[in-house]
């Protein structure tokens, strides 16, 4: 039977600003903050600032409001960075197949008693004269 695991609780952001969560609020802050900052400590134009506030509104963006597969930027790309170090492109086991091994044994085991028995073995000379393809085991057994 298949099962799948519910969770018990829906989990819902508080919002706290308007329409945005702590998280929004926070990151939006920050960077509004910073371009604040640096407007009053440098003393460049709107335009220039509007230069400096372009990207770095898209990373508030990014690491505010975006989700991808359930996970905000930063778990994102951590996860993507720890599976591009650890990532192994070998295969790192290798399964044997149980039913060549299976059948090679059964074959074993009927050859001999083919060839313990002196009719079954002239029986299998005589077939192997004529041209007959002989029984042979499956390949893949260790």
């Amino acid at each position: 039977m298949i099962s799948v695991q519910i969770e018990k609780e829906i989990r819902q952001e508080n919002k706290i600003f308007g329409s945005f969560t702590t998280r929004q609020a926070v990151v939006l802050s920050a960077a509004s903050a910073f371009t604040v900052i640096f407007y009053l400590a440098t003393g460049i134009s709107i335009d220039g600032l509007m230069y400096l506030s372009l990207p770095l509104g898209l990373a508030a963006y990014f690491l505010g409001f975006y989700k991808k597969n359930g996970l905000y930027a930063e778990y994102y790309l951590i996860k993507k960075l720890k599976w591009f170090v650890y990532h192994n492109e070998k295969r790192g086991y290798h399964s044997k197949n149980r039913y060549i091994t299976m059948f090679n044994r059964a074959y074993r085991k009927d050859r001999e008693q083919d060839l313990s028995d002196p009719n079954k073995k002239k029986y299998l000379r005589k077939r192997q004269r004529e041209g007959h393809p002989k029984r042979t085991a499956l390949k893949g057994s260790l």
